[in-house]
């Protein structure tokens, strides 16, 4: 992600819809892991960007935030965040077992080797331990967004289920999510490529989604994500721009992703 994206997500993530919005929706799924978790878990934030998400983790135990940025690394300073690594997704510098759980929102689509990434985040989870990650879903909505984000690839269902059970894990919980907001979504995109094929608003460098909205607009954007977050209590939703997945590294497979980290290292 370009350092002018990382600055406007610093600017917005307090008070922004999609950023408000989605964090209702982690912390009812990390309400959730409250009773599979010790009273104050150590916790590290994969691609912490930010630390938008970290404030709120914080809540939950002891937080670790990692990112590749140093851009983001100093915005995560800005907020007082202080306990930060600079590392990729698909190459923590973290020891082995040493979190309880571990986190990854939106963050495995921007690595270069997803696979890598998850059987990272397997490697410095301790046996037993929860990883809570959310990507972007369908790869028929990619559109410039992706592109300004810095994003390789979107997921399927199938996609997301079959990169967390090769790393070793076990899947609790898979969910799509923004599910309210998937036609508003799909239609913005839609206009977002006719204006870059039609030459309206100057071209330039690609443009995230991220546009300031008429705050009832933004509000209702924000009312919906709550709707949706109430509903994940009880149930999983079938469709939605993004998926969210709870799973388990396994307590009997301890060296599984050392020997795959060391494996993928060499090939590479």
């Amino acid at each position: 992600m370009n350092v002018r994206e990382l600055r406007r997500m610093y600017e917005l993530e307090s008070t922004y819809w999609w950023f408000v919005g989605r964090r209702d929706v982690i912390r009812v799924w990390l309400e959730g892991l409250r009773p599979d978790l010790p009273p104050t878990p150590q916790i590290l934030d994969v691609g912490c960007g930010t630390g938008g998400n970290a404030m709120l983790l914080q809540e939950f135990g002891r937080v670790t935030g990692s990112d590749i940025a140093p851009e983001a690394l100093a915005f995560c300073r800005e907020r007082g965040l202080e306990d930060l690594i600079q590392c990729s997704g698909d190459g923590l510098t973290a020891p082995d077992e040493a979190y309880d759980l571990v986190t990854s929102f939106e963050v495995f689509e921007h690595v270069e080797n997803d696979r890598l990434a998850a059987r990272e985040a397997y490697r410095v989870l301790k046996p037993g331990g929860k990883l809570l990650v959310t990507v972007p879903a369908y790869a028929w909505l990619w559109s410039e967004h992706d592109v300004a984000l810095g994003h390789r690839r979107r997921y399927a269902r199938r996609e997301l289920i079959g990169l967390l059970e090769d790393a070793g894990f076990e899947i609790e919980r898979l969910s799509h999510c923004v599910t309210l907001l998937l036609p508003t979504t799909v239609l913005f995109r839609v206009l977002q490529k006719a204006a870059r094929a039609l030459h309206i608003g100057g071209g330039g460098e690609p443009q995230s989604g991220l546009v300031i909205l008429p705050r009832p607009v933004s509000a209702l954007f924000a009312w919906t994500l709550r709707v949706e977050a109430a509903l994940l209590r009880h149930m999983n939703l079938p469709w939605g721009v993004t998926l969210i997945a709870r799973a388990t590294r396994k307590a009997d497979a301890g060296r599984y992703a050392r020997t795959e980290r060391q494996t993928s290292s060499q090939r590479e």
